[in-house]
């Protein structure tokens, strides 16, 4: 989900351009949300009342927003003394875990030793955050999935692997850190989108629960790779497509919708891919999710962001209907 794409144009992000953007096409694309200047969104997580949680790279805050627009967005929760949310995901009803430490945009690097795994409990009628370990093993950590039995993967941009975390007990353990497909590629003057980032977005394949599928982003692959009982890959993973990346959520019946900057891009089963542009503006689509409650049970809501021409960025929530 980390990522971050050059561009040197921007025409402005609303809902009139997104709406011309899709005319005769299926899905409809409304803005949800819209945020101020300097934020790079990144991730998201769906509540079971509908509500969506927000978490941006280059802020320490997470935020809550209402899809329906009877609120505005708020913050939950800041931070202090950290600069980055990243990955994020329901562990038991209403119960978050977040990667949170310190990432730089302007290095592409992270402070070493800064994350760590925390909670967020909103069973009761205030938010319960807390740090619940370091994890001083983690580079610049990314996409984050609940796995069961109290265990999260963790993929890690920056080391090209996969970390196993058990939420109560910690004892953080790198299951994969040699998958060729996982890594990022060497520094090229000629490609500056090449930033150094290997696996992105990781999920388990709703129809095998052996297996994972992760987006790698140097490289414009998603991959597949068969896991034990422990979670640890069996063997070399495969491609399963091409396709610009940043994260992915694999749907019920196999498809795997991806983030693909201005678009996204869905691979079939079969290995068929479309691709949905939603704007033709200067933007990133970081993360895609499927809503929870009505209307929005087949609609997917995606973390936007939008490229200011003098390097100041804002950002959007987005939902685009009929997946």
């Amino acid at each position: 989900m980390l990522i971050f794409s050059l561009v040197v144009a921007l025409l402005a992000l609303d809902s009139a351009a997104l709406g011309a953007s899709i005319s005769g096409q299926r899905h409809r694309v409304r803005t949800v949300a819209t945020f101020p200047a300097d934020i790079d969104p990144e991730n998201l997580v769906v509540r079971h009342s509908g509500q969506i949680l927000m978490t941006a790279s280059n802020q320490n805050k997470l935020y809550q927003i209402d899809p329906w627009g009877r609120t505005k967005p708020i913050v939950l929760h800041t931070f202090d003394g950290h600069m980055s949310v990243t990955g994020i995901d329901e562990v038991e009803k209403d119960v978050f875990v977040a990667t949170v430490g310190n990432f730089s945009f302007a290095t592409f690097t992270s402070t070493p030793q800064s994350f760590g795994l925390w909670k967020i409990d909103l069973r009761g009628t205030k938010p319960c955050v807390g740090k619940l370990f370091a994890i001083p093993e983690l580079d610049v950590p990314n996409g984050l999935v609940y796995v069961g039995d109290n265990d999260i993967l963790i993929a890690d941009s920056h080391v090209g692997g996969i970390f196993r975390v058990n939420v109560h007990s910690g004892h953080p353990k790198l299951v994969d850190s040699n998958d060729p497909l996982m890594k990022s590629l060497p520094p090229d003057p000629s490609n500056p989108d090449l930033v150094g980032f290997g696996i992105n977005g990781i999920h388990l394949n709703p129809l095998n629960k052996h297996e994972i599928i992760f987006s790698s982003t140097d490289q414009n692959v998603i991959g597949k790779v068969g896991i034990n009982q422990h979670f640890v890959p069996i063997g070399n993973a495969t491609k399963v497509a091409d396709a610009v990346n940043d994260d992915l959520i694999p749907a019920p019946n196999g498809d795997i919708h991806v983030a693909s900057n201005n678009a996204i891009t869905t691979i079939y089963p079969g290995g068929s891919k479309s691709v949905f542009n939603f704007t033709t503006d200067a933007v990133r689509l970081t993360a895609l999710k499927y809503g929870r409650t009505d209307p929005y049970k087949h609609s997917l809501f995606g973390t936007v962001i939008v490229f200011g021409e003098t390097g100041t960025n804002t950002g959007k929530l987005i939902v685009v209907d009929n997946y």
